[in-house]
């Protein structure tokens, strides 16, 4: 059996295009995941462009995962 989890995609940019993309966490609740990935986007507020992108990405993990799941 397995579990539907979000993960939390960081990507790092320069000048626009994508340099690094890493997982910084799991979560069960879509809702939950897209919270942080707005908080990191919209940091500045709008008056200085970050070089930082998220989103969620939906996993299917097995239901015996040893990884942390928030």
């Amino acid at each position: 059996m397995r579990i539907l989890v979000f993960a939390l995609m960081v990507e790092t940019l320069n000048a626009g295009v994508v340099v690094e993309t890493e997982e910084f966490g799991l979560f069960r609740d879509i809702h939950r995941c897209t919270y942080f990935s707005k908080e990191i986007s919209m940091q500045s507020g709008g008056l200085w462009e970050i070089p930082l992108r998220s989103y969620c990405k939906p996993q299917w993990l097995p239901k015996d995962t040893k990884k942390e799941i928030f």
